[in-house]
């Protein structure tokens, strides 16, 4: 499970940002039409009496939040466009229209705007204030001595009201809007109807919107009981406190989206308008035709309202049940391919080496797999260990920064018992590197200088890491798992599925969230595909040689602790040396290992320490950085060459060379 943490980070992460990305993408589309205006409308208050001629007497209320801007301009469209009564949009935005000329709207029944009635107050702190002018677009004022919005700017079928306050608006502030519309209403020869947009989509967010709808004649129970069966709203937004009575209509909207309006429609017995502008417009019963077409968007909504929550109950069950389901998959593969397995050897130091292969098996084994620049350093120095190189300090003392160690190569020794990376370092070095028989540290930056041989340098790099993993897989380390991910396709498939019908169910608009729920089920897949693939577990045989190299690891560190442990022989300590730089830790072991020589006896420190020239010399720490550096020296040199090539062409460079996770 760590190594999955470890080698897995950019899948957690993708998964991550897929879920967060997703969830914001959501908000951002279920709140759309939200602006970014700093300016609100707090409250938003609609009073309207239909009168007894048809006309419609307005008496809003528009307080805005100024708390965070500064305004000295407000204006406020008045839209008097008549509603088509017989063919408008449903709840999914489907129109729904009647076909027939005797359905069709006549020109003469259009509303109109009473200029005379039209009053404007401002309030702040429940008090009147003067502001310094209000001008009217019917009557041709322009402001544009104080605002951009121009009498021009207005649309036809309504008309607009600028208010400038030179002091500005610094306050929460109250606009009345008092006016007329006449002709609101339609009248057949059975029932008066009014469709009307009570709130217009204005580009902030609106809060706390209440609406009230009166009748200049009082209503009776059968007119309330005809308002019950005959009023609607639409607009696809929610509202609550729908209260119908004897004093008319009321209700109330939370907040308006920029892209919203909130839009009704009423039927109510005719003799609430008498001696309307209308009045024999349509000489036909019209209540058959407004029940069956509030029949149908009833009918649309209720069955979009149905698919919705249908959709919505299944995501609520099957994405925990698809997460649980996972979970479930996670840990049985964690169980069944993945834990480790509990070894024989429980203690914590191992005094011995626990097993004789070299050190760069012993790095396979140990870093999952992977075989470092360590595991090269430690296979140098077990050949010089073993004498098929003979290191030569070249008169170099400890105290330079940069010694130029010799190697030389022993021909004629029996490599018939050597791997065979270890044969190929042999060439590698006294082969491709130079052909001497002796190289020197320096003579290796040298060779690496050449783009050419930088990038044969390379390949040789790679092909040593090749050659370990191939060695290092006759140990049988590891666990072989085939086909791991094709026992768990079903669960795959499984989430596939899921994603794709969410993605549809948001491409129909029923579900808003789904885009939550498809990234969920895709960071799920993501993330199980990932930790799948990744499963690598020792075998027996390499677990148990992995908690005694542990535990081996762990003596070297502290054996300066032991007050019972007797030195043994320098050359004993030799090779413990190479698997202390395969672990990274040879400094450490050297400077106890001396503490633990001169607690001996200073002649016995001598004696020991000149009879090996590898501890004697510090060579582990030269060699291995000789080997850190030499893939960086080698990467460097071809993208200078790049570089340079791409400078005398006039084209872009391009850095290169190969090199693995592992070698010089």
């Amino acid at each position: 499970m760590r190594y999955y943490f470890k080698k897995n980070k950019l899948a957690i992460i993708i998964s991550l940002i897929l879920i967060i990305a997703s969830t914001i993408l959501t908000i951002f589309i279920n709140n759309v039409g939200f602006s970014d205006s700093d300016l609100i409308v707090k409250k938003y208050e609609v009073n309207l009496q239909i009168n007894k001629d048809g006309s419609g007497s307005f008496n809003n209320f528009v307080t805005y939040d100024f708390s965070n801007v500064d305004y000295k301009n407000i204006y406020e469209d008045i839209g008097y466009t008549k509603k088509d009564v017989f063919a408008y949009g449903d709840i999914n935005g489907h129109k729904v229209n009647y076909k027939g000329d005797q359905y069709s709207l006549k020109e003469t029944d259009e509303a109109s705007f009473d200029y005379s009635s039209f009053e404007t107050k401002v309030f702040q702190n429940n008090e009147e204030i003067k502001v310094d002018k209000i001008g009217y677009s019917f009557k041709g004022d322009n402001l544009n001595d104080y605002t951009e919005n121009d009498v021009q700017d207005v649309k036809w079928g309504e008309e607009r009201i600028f208010c400038h306050y030179s002091k500005g608006y610094t306050e929460d502030t109250t606009f009345n809007y008092k006016y007329k519309i006449n002709g609101m209403a339609s009248k057949y020869l059975d029932i008066g109807v009014v469709s009307w947009i009570l709130s217009p989509s204005l580009d902030m967010l609106m809060e706390n919107l209440s609406f009230k709808i009166t009748f200049e004649e009082q209503l009776n129970d059968e007119y309330v009981q005809h308002l019950k069966n005959n009023f609607n709203i639409y607009g696809n937004i929610p509202y609550e406190n729908l209260l119908i009575n004897e004093n008319g209509i009321s209700f109330e909207v939370d907040r308006q989206k920029g892209n919203q309006s909130v839009e009704v429609r009423l039927g109510f017995k005719n003799k609430l308008i008498e001696n309307t502008p209308n009045e024999n417009t349509y000489n036909y019963n019209a209540q058959d035709i407004l029940t069956g077409t509030d029949k149908m968007a009833q009918e649309s909504f209720e069955a979009y309202k149905q698919r919705y929550f249908s959709f919505q109950t299944w995501f609520i069950i099957l994405t925990p049940v698809l997460i649980l389901l996972v979970i479930v998959t996670w840990y049985y593969a964690y169980k069944k391919y993945d834990k480790e397995r509990v070894s024989e050897f429980d203690a914590e130091y191992y005094r011995e080496l626990p097993a004789s292969y070299p050190p760069a098996e012993l790095g396979y084994l140990y870093n999952f797999k992977e075989t470092s620049k360590d595991d090269l350093s430690a296979t140098i120095m077990d050949l010089i260990r073993k004498g098929f190189i003979t290191l030569d300090t070249n008169g170099q003392s400890t105290l330079d920064e940069k010694p130029n160690y010799i190697y030389h190569y022993n021909k004629d020794k029996d490599q018939s018992e050597l791997k065979s990376y270890e044969k190929f370092v042999l060439e590698w070095y006294f082969n491709n590197i130079t052909q001497t028989g002796s190289l020197s540290l320096e003579q290796i930056d040298t060779y690496l200088k050449n783009e050419k041989q930088a990038q044969k340098y390379l390949k040789d790099n790679e092909k040593f890491i090749k050659l370990v993993r191939q060695e290092s897989r006759k140990n049988k380390f590891f666990d072989e798992f085939r086909n791991l991910n094709a026992r768990f396709s079903l669960i795959y498939i499984a989430l596939v599925v899921f994603i794709i019908f969410t993605l549809v169910i948001q491409i129909m608009n029923y579900y808003t969230y789904a885009l939550i729920f498809s990234a969920i089920s895709l960071g799920l897949l993501i993330t199980l595909a990932c930790y799948i693939s990744s499963i690598k577990r020792r075998s027996e045989k390499g677990n148990e040689d992995y908690v005694r190299w542990k535990a081996f690891r762990n003596f070297l560190l502290e054996f300066g602790r032991f007050d019972d442990y007797t030195m043994p022989l320098i050359s004993i300590w030799e090779h413990y040396m190479v698997y202390a730089v395969s672990f990274g830790i040879a400094e450490e072991v050297e400077k106890q290992m001396r503490l633990h020589f001169k607690s001996l006896g200073e002649d016995k420190y001598e004696y020991y320490l000149n009879d090996s020239p590898i501890i004697y010399s510090h060579s582990y720490i030269y060699i291995r950085r000789s080997c850190h550096s030499s893939t960086t020296i080698a990467r460097s040199t071809i993208a200078q060459a790049q570089a340079a090539r791409a400078s005398r062409s006039g084209g872009s460079g391009f850095g290169g060379g190969g090199g693995g996770r592992g070698g010089c």
